[in-house]
């Protein structure tokens, strides 16, 4: 298990500020206690917590690829990245670690948005495209890992807990009361909406752009036949 969070401020002259996305990445440690880090980069700050289990020396988050154009955060597991790793040697593609976490990096390079059509694991991640200044972010098909985000007037925040997104201080926690009936029976809420006013969960399957002020959710997997 490892935890991820993250900001962008729609107004692109403004900075990140580095306590903010720390703040948002510390206050659920516990997700990753072997390491840390955050990479800002203008208006966008990227933080993750890791637990080491891959390529423990090399796996150090958020990653770049070797022109430091893409940076992920990533939580889970990839259970084909050796095969996809050797795919991507043979188009050309060349590593630095034996990390996963690069696999997923050098697959988006390669295959952009459908990228994930190659992963076979649980996942959420972030890709921030320093180059076209988009947010890619993807959650595994049956969501065994969490996303959850939040979008105001300022800004896009995101995070493994809700918790992560209340930290931004750029939304308040306000109980949805009419989904409080619907979560203390199933201890949950079903769909996209959390118990939380203004934060959702990116639902399994799915990816999400976030440029220019505008976000775009695409299904790229479903349980049901076509």
């Amino acid at each position: 298990m490892c935890g991820i969070a993250g900001l962008v401020y729609k107004d692109s002259s403004r900075p990140c500020e580095p306590e903010i996305v720390t703040a948002m990445r510390d206050i659920a440690s516990y997700r990753g206690p072997d390491d840390a880090g955050i990479h800002v980069d203008g208006n966008v700050g990227l933080g993750h917590r890791r637990l080491s289990i891959i390529d423990l020396g090399g796996g150090h988050q958020p990653m770049a690829d070797a022109g430091r154009k893409l940076w992920i955060i990533f939580n889970g597991e990839i259970y084909n990245y050796r095969e996809v790793r050797e795919r991507l040697i043979a188009l050309g593609r060349k590593f630095q670690t034996n990390s996963d976490t690069e696999v997923i990096i050098q697959a988006y390079a390669e295959y952009g948005d459908a990228c994930v059509q190659h992963l076979n694991g649980m996942f959420a991640f972030a890709i921030w495209d320093t180059v076209q200044k988009s947010l890619f972010l993807a959650r595994d098909r049956m969501g065994v890992k969490p996303l959850y985000y939040a979008e105001t007037t300022e800004a896009f925040v995101f995070g493994s807990e809700i918790k992560s997104l209340f930290a931004s201080g750029k939304i308040t926690a306000q109980c949805r009361e009419e989904a409080l009936t619907e979560y203390l029976i199933f201890r949950q809420v079903a769909g996209s909406d959390t118990l939380f006013r203004g934060v959702k969960s990116l639902p399994p399957g799915c990816t999400m752009t976030v440029r220019d002020r505008q976000s775009r959710i695409a299904r790229y997997w479903s349980p049901r036949p076509s």
